[in-house]
């Protein structure tokens, strides 16, 4: 549940935004002081865990500690920040399909926002991805954690196809990670502005917690596996990073601002098998999201009832 939340479509999606903001190195820096900072706060959440074994995790917290006031705001802006995810992380489907399959999936133009153009059938494929989620949610708790845990086991094995796969390619090069830092700025400022952002990319660890009424095992081992997911969470964000800039000199990949950076490096390195494995990555990383989000929610509201 953690690790599929934490690992949406931003690890897959970002990466050239990334290296454009920070380099390979800076990114690489600052995502790993991300989630060592992120550490601390699940430090606190193992805490209350323990204490508030309980549906409704951050909304309980603050009902016992400040009272029902505060625990409103804090229960319904949750609430309002993991619902938005589930769409968000569904319009990663449609890039993927536009990606793919432009013929299929770019048809029905609609309007632009912020210079993306919007067409039905990306608007069709995400709200799809939705309702079918929402169908296994509706069916009961035992169903969607055995989904999660497949479609996890799905996404970590398209990490590992890439991280491994792109080095032993012949197609990468340590020499394309060069310079390890944005030229644009110093390096300091690049692994800073990594870390402002890094806290969202961890966003979904925090959704063990939620489901803490659901544990079969002690409370104790909440933390545990938050720092594990966590740990994991920040390493497959970093092999997905140098993957993409070690197959092009990453300044060029950044200049000729392509649709999507990773999918072109994986193309390059790996061909259509890379890139069939790496969409098979993004569609997991996007049903974790939606999948764990639309959990956490659930039991988040409960608790509120």
């Amino acid at each position: 549940l953690s690790l599929g939340c934490i690992i949406g479509f931003g690890c897959f999606v970002l990466p050239g935004d990334f290296l454009g903001t920070a380099g390979p190195l800076g990114a690489t820096l600052g995502v790993l002081l991300g989630g060592a900072a992120m550490l601390i706060i699940a430090r606190s959440y193992g805490v209350m865990v323990r204490a508030f074994p309980v549906a409704g995790a951050e909304f309980a917290y603050a009902y016992h500690a400040c009272g029902r006031y505060h625990a409103y705001v804090c229960g319904w802006f949750l609430a309002l920040g993991y619902l938005s995810i589930v769409p968000l992380n569904a319009t990663a489907l449609a890039m993927l399909g536009k990606f793919v399959a432009p013929q299929l999936f770019a048809r029905g133009y609609l309007y632009t926002v912020a210079g993306f153009e919007v067409f039905a059938g990306e608007i069709l494929l995400a709200g799809a991805a939705i309702v079918v989620v929402g169908v296994f949610q509706i069916r009961g708790a035992t169903g969607v954690g055995n989904l999660q845990v497949a479609l996890t086991a799905l996404l970590v094995g398209g990490v590992l196809v890439i991280g491994l796969g792109t080095p032993l390619s012949g197609a990468a090069s340590v020499a394309n990670l060069q310079p390890a830092f944005a030229p644009d700025r110093s390096a300091l400022s690049g692994v800073l502005a990594m870390l402002a952002i890094a806290p969202w990319l961890y966003v979904g660890f925090d959704t063990l917690p939620q489901a803490a009424e659901e544990f079969d095992f002690s409370p104790r081992q909440g933390l545990k596996l938050m720092v594990l997911s966590i740990g994991a969470g920040a390493i497959m964000y970093a092999v997905v990073i140098l993957a993409t800039a070690s197959v092009m000199p990453w300044r060029e990949l950044v200049a000729d601002e392509p649709v999507w950076a990773t999918g072109t490096s994986v193309r390059v390195s790996l061909g259509p098998i890379g890139l069939a494995c790496l969409a098979l990555a993004v569609t997991m990383a996007v049903f974790t999201g939606i999948n764990g989000f639309f959990m956490a929610s659930s039991r988040l509201l409960f608790g509120m009832g």
